[in-house]
């Protein structure tokens, strides 16, 4: 096995681990397990746990970034891509231990830094064109798209936080829906509502 093999292969066990349990829940004696592999040969390629955290980190945020930008070249129009980014949340809330990212955040704040900053970017830089494209075919509102930009990077990162979620006792795949729900309804014009809803309806799920 190469070298590049074995990192991508302790990246993907401590990744399901983590995602699984948090990543207090479980040490390299345990990771060494999972992938029939030495300690040694863990701490050749990573110096500590926070290392390994940082590729992990990295890993899930490369793969919601191919997810968003796979919605942003689609054919669809800007309101059904905007309904697509809010089930690809839904989906990645399900696979997610908020109590290991709590503990990330808490413990590792540098990582959660990190992390935050990727999520922000990937927002600014994909929903800009989304945003003017809704503008143009007069779906979304015509108001300023770094305003739109900042107010929907500033209620990401403050409400669906972790700390956030567990202080108030909600629940992740709730406060993504209700955040994401009231962000739309805001940003969309009736024409772009009457699209979204009827998108939605045909996906199989209710309108809010």
């Amino acid at each position: 096995m190469s070298s590049l093999e074995s990192k991508i292969k302790i990246i993907s066990g401590a990744r399901e681990m983590f995602l699984e349990r948090g990543f207090y829940k479980f040490t390299i004696d345990d990771l060494a397990s999972l992938l029939k592999m030495s300690k040694k040969t863990i701490y050749k390629y990573f110096s500590s746990k926070s290392e390994i955290l940082e590729f992990v980190v990295k890993s899930v945020t490369g793969e919601i970034r191919k997810g968003v930008e796979k919605i942003v070249e689609s054919d669809r129009n800007p309101v059904e891509k905007l309904y697509d980014w809010s089930r690809l949340l839904a989906t990645i809330s399900h696979r997610v231990n908020l109590e290991g990212i709590y503990e990330m955040q808490l413990q590792y704040p540098k990582v959660w830094e990190m992390a935050d900053e990727i999520r922000s970017k990937i927002i600014k830089r994909n929903f800009a064109k989304i945003i003017e494209d809704g503008k143009k075919e007069e779906v979304i509102k015509n108001y300023n798209t770094e305003l739109m930009l900042s107010v929907l990077v500033g209620a990401i990162r403050e409400v669906v936080n972790p700390k956030y979620i567990i202080e108030n006792n909600l629940t992740i795949q709730n406060t993504i829906d209700e955040v994401v729900g009231i962000i739309i309804d805001g940003m969309l014009t009736e024409k772009g509502k009457q699209i979204f809803n009827n998108y939605k309806i045909g996906s199989g799920h209710e309108t809010v």
